[in-house]
């Protein structure tokens, strides 16, 4: 079983945007993890999109899209509960992770207890 799902509510991010914010998860050292993304708003067919055929090309994504427009910490809580590891990593879809975040998070977390 996996130990890290990260977790990412997605809005209205311009295409580069959002690539960038991906691709930096998906390219981490630390490889075993599952990739939530939560689409807050559904009538974004060009974002919906674009976030398929990454979960297409990659299967550690699981894409959800809200029925309607919740908000940002209504998406983040909907993906946590989602998620069934020991620990959670959020990222935001307007933000770039160094290449080894999860590696260096899951070392700290186990072992400083």
């Amino acid at each position: 079983m996996k130990k890290v799902t990260v977790v990412m509510p997605a809005y209205r991010e311009k295409k580069q945007q959002i690539s960038q914010a991906i691709e930096s998860i998906l390219n981490q050292t630390y490889t075993d993890f599952k990739y939530i993304i939560i689409l807050d708003d559904p009538n974004n067919k060009e974002l919906e999109d674009l976030l398929h055929i990454y979960g297409s090309r990659d299967n550690r994504i699981s894409l959800y899209v809200n029925e309607k427009n919740m908000g940002c910490p209504y998406s983040k809580d909907r993906g946590i509960r989602l998620a069934q590891t020991e620990y959670i990593a959020i990222m935001d879809s307007d933000d770039v992770a160094r290449p080894d975040r999860l590696e260096r998070e899951l070392y700290a977390l186990e072992s400083n207890q």
